[in-house]
């Protein structure tokens, strides 16, 4: 990954970086990456949660 990418990553300016890319770079560090899919309650609007 080349220095501006890890730049944009580390600024959270995401939105030129695939999911794919962000996942090999956490892999890559050593980070575990889990991706839970479930569905949303009745009230529940969908949303993304990021834990860390």
């Amino acid at each position: 990954m080349t220095q501006p990418k890890v730049s944009q990553i580390k600024n959270y300016n995401l939105k030129n970086i695939s999911l794919e890319r962000l996942i090999n770079a956490l892999v890559a560090l050593d980070q575990r990456v889990d991706i839970i899919i479930t569905h949303s309650k009745n009230n529940d609007s969908a949303c993304i949660n990021v834990r860390y």
